[in-house]
């Protein structure tokens, strides 16, 4: 299996954990797209765009390096990094726009690094003001089968 229908593959299962854990979800069509990522035809005239990224532990040194001094095994998730991330990607909705959208989504998923270092969320977060142009933005941790709306 090549890289790109793996990384098509993984959206999927995130796309799908994400319906599931989120009642609200429209009904539609849903169509693989690459800038959205998926676009859900509501109907002949409407269409939703929903853009999916990753959000990893910043990991600078090795495994190995990392087990000798002792880090702890996970990081506190920042809003400053969770703003930076949104606006990354906030740069490319005139793209996703181009699509003739009605609205666009964000979905950030967490996941853990490559040598197991994990993300946590503070119990703080839903005091976070988060703005943005994104009409909805989402965090799913994956790992454990958890959704938090941050912009609804």
């Amino acid at each position: 299996m090549n890289d790109i229908s793996a990384k098509e593959k993984l959206e999927r299962q995130q796309l799908n954990q994400f319906i599931a854990l989120y009642p609200d979800f429209p009904k539609g069509k849903i169509v693989r797209n690459e800038s959205p990522d998926f676009i859900v035809k509501t109907s002949r005239k409407s269409a939703i765009g929903i853009e999916i990224t990753r959000l990893m532990p910043h990991y600078f040194l090795s495994e190995q390096q990392h087990m000798q001094i002792g880090l702890p095994k996970f990081e506190r998730l920042k809003s400053a990094t969770l703003i930076d991330l949104i606006l990354m990607k906030e740069a490319k909705l005139p793209l996703y726009f181009a699509n003739h959208l009605k609205q666009v989504w964000l979905l950030i998923v967490i996941v853990p690094s490559p040598s197991g270092r994990k993300i946590i969320l503070p119990s703080n977060m839903s005091d976070w003001q988060i703005k943005s142009k994104f009409d909805k933005i989402f965090l799913l941790n994956a790992e454990k089968n958890h959704l938090e709306c941050l912009i609804c």
